[in-house]
């Protein structure tokens, strides 16, 4: 039952359920449902290092793009200009 719940939350990216169902991870038997098991739990740690690389390019990327917002803003001047 366990190893499903996780081959589920694992094909379907669901980072919220595969961090729950590895929580909740069951005393293993055999030592093929351990081996199971463990590659499953690495399958999990490899998703969440890739959502966790998206996100910080993600980031990155909107540093950039405030970065180039603020460069083409004209600056504010608080002051009434009746000079032009």
């Amino acid at each position: 039952m366990w190893v499903n719940e996780l081959k589920i939350a694992l094909a379907t990216g669901d980072l919220k359920t595969i961090e729950k169902i590895v929580s909740e991870t069951p005393e293993f038997m055999t030592l093929e449902e351990r081996r199971e098991a463990a590659f499953l739990i690495q399958n999990a740690i490899t998703q969440f290092e890739s959502k966790k690389r998206a996100t910080l390019e993600e980031m990155a990327q909107i540093k950039k793009n405030l970065q180039f917002i603020r460069s083409i803003a004209r600056p504010s001047s608080k002051k009434l200009d009746i000079t032009s």
